[in-house]
């Protein structure tokens, strides 16, 4: 009669043959908790979490990374896209500012665009003449 020593050395009897054996053996899968067996592999994969028992350092790492693969990708882009309607273009901010402006200058008794923002002389060239403008309307 013979045995099957290597489905009671391997940890892991019923995963054999699996797709990333050629790369990684028996290293790329998940460890089984105490409770269920488990013996320290000495070639074991260290998630540089927990570095005395395999479970816990392969638990803690993959609860890491799906708190910040995850969680934190789906807060920020819902915080960004609800909290941060206005972010990339800045349109409300720019018509709140310019609320702020014509206050101030209603409360200093200024006109809301002043006739020197643009220098006079160096308008006066781009302006069509007469002969140019005919009889068209001009509404002031």
């Amino acid at each position: 009669m013979t045995t099957d020593s290597y489905a009671y050395e391997n940890p892991w009897p019923k995963l054999n043959g699996g797709r990333l054996d050629w790369l990684f053996g028996d290293g790329w899968r998940r460890p089984l908790a105490k409770d269920q067996g488990a013996k320290m592999r000495r070639e074991w994969i260290w998630f540089s979490q927990v570095s005395h028992d395999e479970h816990k350092d392969w638990l803690k790492f993959h609860q890491i990374a799906f708190l910040l693969f995850t969680v934190m990708t789906t807060w920020i882009t819902c915080w960004i896209m609800f909290a941060k309607p206005d972010w990339p273009q800045g349109k409300e901010w720019a018509l709140r500012e310019a609320h702020l402006e014509m206050a101030r200058r209603e409360k200093a008794g200024l006109p809301y665009i002043s006739k020197d923002l643009i220098d006079p002389s160096k308008v006066a060239p781009t302006l069509p003449t007469d002969e140019e403008l005919r009889d068209f309307e001009i509404l002031i």
